[in-house]
């Protein structure tokens, strides 16, 4: 029931894009073609504006046959990091290393709503493109997120921003950027990143842990105190 429910929502949004793109009112997409999608006939098109709008039909089809969205439960601590080579010469002591990384993300809100469940990311990292959505609160100081993402190509990243900033009234939040390193350490992700113009912060990560929330929140506590940083200095707010 649910996939036929969200199989619903995402026709419906599509009927809309495609009705906006044709300069039709909504709901104006309905019998002609087997699919659902306007044809000649129902939208009263001359042959060649109609040939013409078939190639965007297509194509918008193409665009969401491509995406496909994932759902995840993230449980993270984020803290500020004052002694940065202390931190780092730790991790490279007793963690594996993974990989370095460069990540820009633009958050959009849809007004008048600005709280962080509104928000919507489009995240650049080493040439991917993902969107992502979350739904966050707190326990123990530690993030608990039920979350969205859908990565898409760069030419389909620029058209979705076209669109929800165009077409459902989103706009421009904040753009971020941060740079560091990736490590693995007792099963989980950790981050040592540089926040510009914040400063330095640890990201300490489980996703979709097998153990219970109780117990993988207390080993993101046991992990911070083995990376030598307070509980006073972990970061709550979001940034």
């Amino acid at each position: 029931l649910e996939h036929r429910l969200e199989g619903r929502r995402v026709l419906e949004t599509h009927r809309r894009w495609i009705s906006h793109d044709l300069g039709l009112p909504t709901g104006a997409a309905r019998s002609g073609e087997e699919d659902g999608f306007p044809g000649e006939e129902d939208v009263g098109l001359s042959r060649k504006r109609c040939a013409r709008n078939n190639i965007l039909l297509r194509t918008r089809r193409d665009l969401f046959t491509r995406m496909t969205a994932t759902t995840a439960c993230e449980i993270e601590l984020k803290a500020h990091v004052r002694d940065v080579e202390r931190v780092r010469a730790f991790l490279k002591a007793h963690a594996v290393f993974r990989k370095k990384y460069f990540k820009r993300d633009r958050y959009f809100f849809n007004p008048p709503d600005e709280s962080m469940d509104s928000l919507l990311r489009l995240r650049n990292a080493n040439g991917s493109h993902v969107f992502t959505s979350k739904k966050r609160h707190m326990e123990r100081s530690v993030e608990i997120n039920e979350e969205t993402e859908m990565s898409v190509r760069k030419n389909d990243a620029r058209k979705i921003v076209r669109f929800i900033t165009g077409v459902l009234g989103y706009r421009d939040y904040v753009i971020k950027e941060k740079k560091g390193r990736a490590y693995s350490y007792s099963g989980v992700r950790i981050e040592l990143s540089e926040v510009s113009p914040l400063g330095h912060f640890v990201e300490i990560e489980i996703l979709d842990g097998t153990s219970s929330a109780e117990e993988q929140i207390a080993l993101l506590h046991s992990i911070l105190a083995d990376l030598g940083i307070p509980e006073s200095d972990i970061e709550t707010t979001p940034y």
